[in-house]
């Protein structure tokens, strides 16, 4: 049996994710967990979401939008800058490009109406395993998608 029609998108999504070619090679995908463990595998997306907003809701179809962040890790930071220069410079097309992988297949394989790009910036974290401080880019957004409400498997 096939997953929910979200989680279908989040799986679509991390396809996407997992062809990216940007700032330091192409990138291990993965979803969120509780405790951030990157464990050494450079480039990282940690993907999170969806948190899920019904937007309105009309004869059993949810409007929704499915909300995301997919953050971009890579092993720099301020305190091992390169001889390139600052990670906010190495990293300055990364958004870009994740934004422009995400944009290639907005309705996510016919699973959703579109994806919007929300928000875009750094960041830092704690990876607990390495217990380091890290920096990612992030990029914010969301899918705006018909879901059965009676039946989450299927569309609306």
């Amino acid at each position: 049996m096939a997953d929910i029609i979200s989680q279908q998108i989040s799986e679509n999504i991390k396809t996407a994710l997992g062809a990216l070619s940007t700032y330091g090679g192409t990138p291990t995908v993965e979803r969120e967990r509780s405790v951030l463990r990157i464990s050494g595998r450079y480039p990282f997306i940690e993907l999170s979401g969806p948190q899920i907003e019904v937007i309105s809701r009309a004869r059993g179809v949810d409007m929704c939008d499915l909300h995301y962040v997919a953050r971009y890790f890579v092993d720099t930071n301020d305190d091992n800058t390169t001889s390139d220069g600052e990670i906010t410079y190495l990293t300055r097309n990364v958004s870009g490009d994740i934004i422009k992988k995400l944009m290639e297949d907005t309705d996510r394989g016919d699973l959703a109406e579109y994806t919007f790009i929300d928000e875009c910036g750094y960041g830092f974290d704690v990876d607990e395993a390495a217990n380091v401080v890290i920096y990612y880019v992030a990029v914010a957004f969301h899918v705006h998608a018909r879901i059965d409400s009676t039946n989450p498997y299927n569309q609306g």
